[in-house]
This record gives C-alpha cells, sequence and structure tokens, in this order.
C-alpha cells in the first residue's frame, strides 16, 4: 500500500524521468501506474497473474504475479518509505518462489539487494 501511496503522490509531480529512449512526465507515469493497478485489482483481491508459465527457446519461463500487500491493522510503517517497501517486500519471501523488486531508485536498489533481495532496474520488455 505504501507504493500506491507513493504514486498518488507523484500525480502532482512537474517531473519527468526518461523511458524507452523519450521524457515522460512523472505525473502521466503515476496515474497510468494507479489504473493498471486498479484494473487487476478489483473487488478485493490481493493478487494477479500477470503471465501465464510459457515456454521460449526451450526455456521455462516461470509465471509472472503481483500481490498487492495489505497489512494488518497492528503494522506499525517504517517512516522512511523506501525501507517499508523493502521491509514488506522482505515478508513476502517465505511464501514465494522468487520474488523481485523493480525500481528505477538505485539507491533503493542498493538496500534492497544488501537486504538480500533480487532488487533490478525495469526494462521495456519486462
Amino acid at each position: 500500500m505504501v507504493v500506491v501511496g507513493e504514486l498518488d503522490n507523484l500525480k502532482a509531480s512537474n517531473q519527468r524521468m526518461d523511458v524507452g529512449g523519450e521524457r515522460v512526465e512523472t505525473r502521466t507515469l503515476s496515474r497510468a501506474a494507479l489504473r493498471w493497478l486498479d484494473e487487476r485489482f478489483p473487488d478485493g483481491r490481493q493478487n494477479a497473474q500477470l503471465y501465464p508459465p510459457r515456454r521460449t527457446d526451450n526455456m521455462q519461463i516461470a509465471e509472472l504475479q503481483v500481490i498487492l500487500m495489505i497489512d494488518d491493522i497492528s503494522h506499525v510503517k517504517l517512516a522512511d518509505t523506501d525501507a517499508e517497501i523493502i521491509d514488506r517486500a522482505s515478508a513476502l519471501k517465505p511464501y514465494v518462489g522468487r520474488l523481485g523488486l523493480a525500481t528505477y531508485d538505485n539507491a533503493m536498489i542498493f538496500r534492497a539487494r544488501s537486504a538480500g533481495l533480487n532488487a533490478f532496474k525495469p526494462t521495456e520488455d519486462g
């Protein structure tokens, strides 16, 4: 949920990001991401399958799922947003086969990796 809050905050941003070789307004990206999340998590569902398992060039590609993690009411959110995201992602590790944290934030990538997470920058091909 902290990611949803961060995306909500970015709707008022005047910044731009480089995406696929072009400059795009951050607020446009945040609105698109929030729409995407809203479409995939209707009716209170908390996980969504993005890609089913498949084979390409003799290689098995695992399914890709996104989980919307709603914390227990007793959860105390960490003051630092990046630390909270890393903490919540780490909490999922016992329940999933592989877990990745995708972000364009270099500092967050290093912090997540030091916490034992597979962190990376998203690419256009997924």
